[in-house]
């Protein structure tokens, strides 16, 4: 008996939606749409969370390495910080006790 498997639909070459790529990325947008609906009715935004669970993990935490595992600049991870700061979440120290952090 000669079972015979049915050819594959034809696409064009240049479908990008049927790329790796291009399905992570929908499905990332899904997760992060998914988690700033979640987060927004605690008033917290991802990079915050992020940040939060990493403090949790990593007590101690410099600031570079934050950012970094965060995926945002040392700039926007010192925005996110402050803002944690300030809603009474985290506490930070006047100064750090080392010193520069790596780029």
């Amino acid at each position: 008996m000669n079972e015979s498997v049915p050819p594959e639909p034809s696409r064009p070459a240049n479908d990008v939606t049927q790329h790796v790529g291009y399905l992570l990325k929908r499905a990332q947008a899904a997760l992060r749409a998914a988690m700033d609906k979640v987060l927004r009715e605690h008033g917290l935004t991802v990079p915050q969370y992020a940040t939060l669970e990493l403090l949790a993990l990593h007590p101690g935490m410099s600031n570079a390495d934050l950012a970094r595992a965060t995926f945002v600049t040392r700039q926007s991870g010192n925005v996110v910080l402050r803002g944690l700061q300030e809603a009474g979440l985290i506490t930070r120290p006047a100064t750090a006790d080392h010193g520069r952090a790596r780029p």
